[in-house]
């Protein structure tokens, strides 16, 4: 079903005098009052308030999208608000907010809210909507934009509608200074390597860092005590320089496609005991779905 199914008029709102993110969680709340007189959607401003800075909000490229599950809850809200001249706020990407889609519903269409942000996402990465809709001077032409992309709300579950595709990767030539500088930069512990097209090389995390100062025939000793000094660390350090990604990189990963169903990639993380499956298109790394950010989408307020 197209993603225009789910909205009209009255559901898009246009603003260029918003200055902040409870200014913009106020519109959206308005705007949808009207469309479901027998839901107090007042009621849910403090709910929307209290998480209105939680990382699962802000999706990147200046896509906000504040939410709400409510128990007992009958209606299905959805608002699309765009603010053209951008709203200032803690996004991970120090980009201001352009898009926000507000969405209020109850617990048994949780699926169906996290259907309608993937679409959303899928409408706002395409450069060339994105400028007509910052464009687009009232709802009505914003509707048939959107309906004109032809997006659609899909029925299962994706990998597609989880995974995080603002990946930190590095080259194949990055040498192990550069590696370590990006992870703590970045907040990461592993990261993808790729070639300059954006092929899939594998990954480095800091297991095969430490794997490389630990000689493989040191994994049979019970103990280490022996060992009197920091030395293969040390060795380590002085190779900075010199040692490349290549030379370390893990290629012994789980790789899944955009339309991997979620259950399929869960047990791929459960069965292999692994933190991450990492998104492939062809041999292109277009994505990372993390056992945590699974748990999180689906679970978390």
């Amino acid at each position: 079903m197209k993603l225009s199914y789910y909205l009209d008029e009255q559901s898009i709102i246009i603003s260029h005098k918003l200055t902040n993110i409870d200014e913009i969680v106020d519109m959206l709340l308005t705007a949808t009052e009207n469309r479901h007189p027998t839901c107090p959607l007042v009621k849910f401003r403090d709910t929307l308030y209290a998480t209105k800075e939680a990382p699962q909000n802000f999706l990147g490229e200046g896509v906000y999208f504040p939410h709400a599950r409510i128990e007992g809850l009958r209606d299905f809200v959805l608002c699309f608000g765009i603010t053209p001249n951008g709203i200032p706020a803690p996004t991970p990407d120090g980009k201001p907010i352009l898009f926000s889609i507000l969405i209020i519903c109850p617990f048994e269409k949780n699926t169906l809210m996290l259907k309608i942000r993937s679409a959303f996402i899928k409408l706002l990465s395409e450069s060339s909507i994105r400028e007509e809709l910052l464009s687009a001077d009232d709802p009505d032409k914003v509707l048939k934009i959107i309906d004109k992309s032809g997006v659609t709300v899909e029925k299962e579950l994706l990998v597609a509608d989880l995974m995080k595709t603002d990946i930190v990767t590095i080259s194949q030539h990055a040498t192990l200074e550069e590696i370590v500088n990006t992870m703590f930069e970045s907040g990461v512990d592993t990261i993808p390597v790729v070639d300059k097209d954006g092929k899939f090389l594998g990954v480095v995390s800091c297991y095969n860092i430490l794997r490389m100062a630990i000689p493989e025939y040191m994994d049979a000793m019970k103990s280490l005590k022996f060992l009197k000094s920091s030395e293969p660390l040390l060795e380590l350090f002085k190779k900075r320089k010199t040692i490349r990604a290549s030379d370390i990189a893990g290629t012994k990963v789980f790789t899944v496609s955009p339309d991997t169903n979620v259950m399929e990639a869960a047990f791929i993380m459960v069965r292999n005991k692994v933190r991450y499956v990492y998104v492939l298109e062809g041999d292109k790394l277009v994505g990372i779905l993390s056992r945590r950010d699974l748990i999180a989408r689906i679970m978390v307020e």
